[in-house]
C-alpha cells in the first residue's frame, strides 16, 4: 500500500510543476524549436527534394532489376535459336519450312522483348560487345575489322545479354607477306 501513495504522492507533486511552468507543458526534449517559417518551409522543400530521389532511385533500381532478369532468361533461349540457325543451314530437306516458322517465331518473341541482334560483319572490334576466337591476317583489310561472326550476339538496349564471337584481321604489309613466303618455300 505504500508503494501506491508514494506513486500517487509523486503524480500530484509532478503536476503541480506543470502548473507553476506553462512553458514546461509545451517543451519536450525531442521537439526542436525552429526561429522562423522560411526554416520550416526550406526543410520541407529538402525533405521533397529528398523523397523525389528516392523514387527516382527505386525506379531505376526497379528497371535495371527487370533488364537482368528478362536477359537472364533470354540467355537461356539463344542455345535453341543457335541450333535453329546450325539446323538450318545445313538441312537439305523438305522440313525446312517448319523450322524457319519456329525460328521465325522465337525472333518475333526476341524483338517483343527489345533483344536485338549484334551486327558485326565489317566493323571494328569493340571489345564490349565482341569477343574474338580468330586472327586471320590479311593484306586487303585494316586491323580489327572483322571478318566474319562466328556466333551471334545479342543485346537488349544497352545491355549486352551475350557478346559476339568472331574472327578479326590483323594487318600485314606486303613485304612481310613475300618475307613469309620466301621462308616457306625453302
Amino acid at each position: 500500500m505504500t508503494n501506491k501513495q508514494d506513486v500517487k504522492q509523486e503524480q500530484k507533486h509532478d503536476t503541480k510543476h506543470d502548473h507553476k511552468d506553462p512553458s514546461a507543458q509545451h517543451k519536450s526534449p525531442s521537439t526542436p524549436e525552429y526561429k522562423s517559417d522560411a526554416e520550416l518551409v526550406a526543410m520541407m522543400q529538402r525533405l521533397q527534394a529528398d523523397f523525389e530521389n528516392f523514387k527516382k532511385r527505386v525506379d531505376k533500381e526497379k528497371h535495371q532489376i527487370m533488364t537482368s532478369t528478362t536477359a537472364r532468361v533470354v540467355s537461356l533461349f539463344l542455345p535453341i535459336l543457335d541450333a535453329f540457325e546450325m539446323a538450318l543451314k545445313h538441312d537439305t530437306s523438305s522440313s525446312k519450312e517448319g523450322m524457319h516458322m519456329i525460328q521465325s517465331e522465337l525472333k518475333k518473341t526476341l524483338a517483343a522483348l527489345n533483344v536485338t541482334t549484334i551486327h558485326s560483319v565489317g566493323k571494328r572490334l569493340d571489345p564490349l560487345q565482341h569477343e574474338v576466337l580468330l586472327q586471320e591476317e590479311r593484306t586487303d583489310a585494316d586491323d580489327d575489322v572483322i571478318l566474319e561472326e562466328l556466333q551471334r550476339g545479342y543485346k537488349m538496349g544497352d545491355y549486352i545479354i551475350r557478346t559476339s564471337k568472331v574472327k578479326i584481321a590483323k594487318r600485314i604489309q606486303k613485304s612481310q607477306t613475300h618475307d613469309k613466303e620466301d621462308k616457306k618455300s625453302k
